[in-house]
């Protein structure tokens, strides 16, 4: 059950009742606007599947960015999980998506989630939101892309002492990703992943040598191929 209004000791049960405004008097968190009604900006991390959907978002009150200084790699930390949300989405046979549920969880004061801390909604589409869910889904696509390509650029290049940081990754892979910005685009407006695939594979290893080196424990792909299978595996 909620906590009840004839049980004040209890109003504090939920961490984010930490950051409530003063003047908002609740005793259950779902009537909270948990971007409006709080006295800070709550720190996001976002996780997305690899169709492209953003599956999980966890809420914290607060992160921290290091930067190693040789490397350039960015790590965050989060601290104090407030809460989450947790998003499922149903695919039709045309691969859009009619309805999805959202899970909104709360923590309570003693770090853990129950299922009174649960709220469930459901989000049903029309053609219009089907087609700008796609949209997003796949720009999420190719974010991730850029990411994992960049990423393995890094490792990759770094263990034959070409590179020594993320930076140098970037700016060998930018002109590669310059080279497909039709078929992105094209992509992205209209979901043509056998356009896509077929223009990465196209790229040259003479012009991009990288293109051609093995990443470690990936079972002898290149990045290449592993870049081939992100968007194959982005294919609903």
């Amino acid at each position: 059950m909620f906590a009840r209004e004839t049980a004040p000791h209890e109003y504090k049960r939920y961490k984010i009742y930490d950051f409530v405004f003063s003047h908002i008097r609740t005793f259950t968190p779902f009537s909270i606007d948990y971007m409006k009604d709080v006295s800070i900006k709550l720190s996001r991390k976002n996780e997305f599947n690899d169709k492209g959907f953003l599956t999980k978002v966890t809420y914290y009150e607060s992160q921290t960015v290091t930067v190693d200084p040789t490397t350039l790699i960015r790590t965050v930390e989060y601290d104090n999980e407030i809460l989450k949300v947790e998003i499922n989405y149903n695919i039709t046979s045309d691969g859009y998506v009619s309805y999805r549920d959202t899970k909104r969880s709360y923590m309570l004061d003693s770090d853990i989630y129950e299922e009174a801390g649960e709220i469930t909604k459901r989000k049903h589409y029309d053609t219009v939101q089907a087609l700008k869910e796609g949209l997003r889904r796949r720009q999420n696509v190719i974010d991730g892309l850029k990411l994992s390509v960049a990423g393995v650029i890094y490792i990759t290049e770094a263990t034959l002492g070409n590179i020594t940081n993320v930076i140098e990754a970037e700016v060998l892979g930018i002109p590669a990703f310059t080279s497909l910005t039709i078929p992105v685009e094209n992509y992205i407006s209209g979901n043509t992943s056998p356009e896509l695939i077929a223009s990465i594979d196209g790229l040259s290893s003479v012009t991009f040598p990288w293109l051609d080196n093995v990443i470690p424990n990936a079972g002898g792909a290149t990045v290449k191929q592993y870049a081939m299978s992100i968007i194959s595996n982005a294919i609903i």
